[in-house]
This record gives structure tokens, C-alpha cells and sequence, in this order.
């Protein structure tokens, strides 16, 4: 369970996902949204609890300075929420933990270690096809 105001990228709930632990956060700034529902808009921020392709999110906490003393405010209900829904359906953790394992791998070392292969082949082939035109001699037309 993460509990961000703020993320990059929420490397704990990557190494939580990559033991096949099911997966609960709060859909703050930058990180959890990409990482746990990646086809929706990043800039969108959930007003509910959304069960999301590879984990649970809740909406981000407003007021960072609240009393204890304070009622809860809604999304600290819903985080409760999450949080009891995990821990009492037992379906719907097994397929968290399936879709943790599922989404970790696409961060392992081999298949980011490809992706920068790729881009840097991408590269040097655009800047072959630039010197190529450079170079190229239009004297004689």
C-alpha cells in the first residue's frame, strides 16, 4: 500500500509487484496511475476506488496536515476501502498477484536493456540517414 502525495516513479510499488504482492495506491502526482493503469490518461486522477488493470487505486489525500482528532475525509474512506476489499476477497488478490508478477517483468533488466538498445539503433540509423544527406554531393542536377 502506497500513500504519496507526490511520485517520479514509485519504486517500492514496482519491487512489491515484482514479488507478486497485490498492490494498493493512491493515485498521486507522477508514477502510480502509469504503473498500475498504463492504457488511461496519466493526467487523470480517480475520484473513487478504481480497480485498475494491475492494482487498486485510490484518490490522492488533499490536506497533508490533518489532525488525527479530524474525521476521515473521502479519500481516506476509500483508501480503507481498498485496503479491506484486498484483504477480504481472496479472488481478487490472487489476480492482483498474478497481474503484480505480469507487470514487473515488463521492467526487467532484459526488457528495458532491449528498449535501449532499440532506441539507440533507432538513433544511430536517423543520424546515418542525416550525414548521408549531408555529405551528399548535388553539384550535378
Amino acid at each position: 500500500m502506497l500513500s504519496s502525495h507526490v511520485e517520479g516513479f514509485p519504486n517500492v510499488l514496482l519491487e512489491a509487484m515484482a514479488i507478486g504482492l497485490p498492490v494498493i495506491s493512491t493515485d498521486c502526482s507522477s508514477g502510480p496511475r502509469e504503473l498500475l493503469a498504463p492504457a488511461t490518461d496519466p493526467m487523470k486522477k480517480t475520484r473513487v476506488v478504481d480497480i485498475a488493470r494491475y492494482g487498486i487505486l485510490t484518490p490522492p489525500f488533499q490536506d497533508l496536515h490533518k489532525k488525527t482528532t479530524e474525521p476521515l475525509v473521502p479519500a481516506e474512506i476509500h483508501l480503507s476501502s481498498a485496503m479491506q476489499l484486498m484483504l477480504e476477497d481472496k479472488t481478487i488478490q490472487a489476480h492482483y498477484r498474478q497481474m503484480a508478477s505480469l507487470r514487473a517483468r515488463m521492467f526487467s533488466e532484459e526488457v528495458i536493456e532491449k528498449k535501449w538498445v532499440d532506441l539507440l539503433e533507432e538513433a544511430a540509423v536517423i543520424r546515418k540517414m542525416v550525414t548521408d544527406e549531408i555529405n551528399t554531393d548535388y553539384s550535378d542536377i
